[in-house]
């Protein structure tokens, strides 16, 4: 049994005298069982363990393993036949050495004794063993990001966040840095918010959010009737299909493209913002319908969302992805570059692309974008 196969690429088998095998991680709740299978997808080997184990790889005849806190290394022997058991592999793993390093998640060799190891904490190289170059279990070149942010706190012009590997200070709009201080653990959900637009709150399951336009749907423009959805959660309406149904209150269902569970809602600049697992999103409300307004799509959760006291722009907090600001903005108020700016305006994976006013001018009838409606735009999921 397994959670996870990997297979194991034959310059690595050919170094413990395997034709076809595989690495595999059995994951329990509180560890896992780890170790090699053969061709025939039978364990060869394996060791216990703890935490959630993120990577397993074989390097130079030694099992590597990663999980949250450490990387534990198995060396890879011949088992001595004479007394091995029957049934047992030819190979087995012997007693492990230990690395510390919090978040790492993966991991691949540059040689032999030299390796890149990536993760939530950043990036870093690791010399394993002594030699020419320096001392060995030695980590250099690392550069840190901004990740873990499971806690944060603000006083709308700067971010203190951070959690198990380490607190940041976003000056917001501006640079980041690794600091020495504890985080207040303040909640970042908001389960309701309300505006010109209407009210809206998180469903009691937190896979949907309920809106009640203060305008409701001439019968003519209603909204579609129920669907069956495909996404998580409870009501009703598609978690694949941005367009929202109404429920039997007359409330509209709005859920997460990719479904996941919501962690808040505001009313910022008579829109209404979502975040949740998978990013943010924006909608508008007219004639008691919603519209997809622009959507940020980032390594989430993300967890807070702090609108700020001037303007209508807010920054984020991602636990996995980071910090950031959110604004809409004219137009023509963006630099000018040649071609065309694109944006997924409403989160369906597509680029919808838009023209300047003196490009949409000159474009042909038949150009790509020459009908558009050229006004705001969000930034910074915009690109060229």
């Amino acid at each position: 049994a397994a959670t996870r196969l990997d297979p194991i690429p034959p310059e690595q088998l050919a170094k413990v005298g395997l034709a076809n095998g595989f690495t595999f991680i059995l994951q329990g709740p509180e560890g896992a069982q780890v170790g090699l299978m053969g061709g025939d997808v039978r364990e060869i080997d394996g060791s216990a363990v703890p935490g959630i184990v993120r990577r397993v790889k074989l390097f130079d005849g030694s099992l590597w393993v990663i999980n949250d806190e450490q990387i534990i290394v198995f060396p890879v022997a011949k088992r001595d036949a004479t007394t091995a058991e029957e049934g047992v592999g030819t190979l087995q793993l012997g007693d492990p050495g230990f690395i510390p390093i919090k978040g790492a998640r993966d991991i691949d060799a540059i040689s032999g004794n030299y390796f890149v190891v990536v993760g939530s904490f950043g990036r870093a190289f690791y010399r394993w063993r002594r030699d020419g170059m320096g001392e060995g279990d030695t980590f250099y070149k690392a550069s840190r990001e901004p990740s873990r942010l499971t806690y944060a706190s603000t006083d709308r012009r700067r971010i203190l966040a951070g959690g198990a590997e380490g607190s940041w200070l976003y000056v917001i709009g501006d640079s980041v840095a690794l600091v020495n201080q504890p985080v207040p653990q303040n909640d970042g959900r908001k389960a309701a918010a309300a505006g010109p637009w209407g009210k809206a709150s998180i469903d009691k399951d937190g896979w949907a959010v309920l809106v009640r336009p203060s305008v409701m749907a001439p019968s003519s423009a209603a909204a579609p009737p129920p669907r069956t959805g495909t996404g998580s959660g409870t009501g009703t309406g598609s978690g694949t299909d941005p367009n929202p149904s109404a429920n039997s209150v007359g409330e509209l269902v709005w859920r997460p493209r990719l479904g996941g569970r919501i962690a808040g809602v505001e009313s910022l600049d008579g829109r209404l913002w979502i975040w949740h697992d998978d990013g943010i999103d924006v909608l508008r409300v007219e004639n008691g319908l919603l519209v997809p307004d622009g959507s940020l799509r980032i390594e989430g959760p993300v967890k807070y969302f702090f609108p700020q006291r001037v303007g209508n722009a807010a920054a984020f907090v991602s636990e996995f992805g980071g910090f950031g600001v959110l604004d809409f903005v004219e137009r023509e108020a963006l630099a000018s570059t040649p071609g065309v700016r694109v944006l997924d305006l409403d989160g369906d994976g597509d680029i919808d692309v838009f023209l300047s006013p003196k490009e949409a001018a000159t474009a042909g009838s038949g150009s790509v974008g020459s009908s558009l409606d050229t006004g705001r735009m969000q930034v910074p999921t915009g690109r060229e």
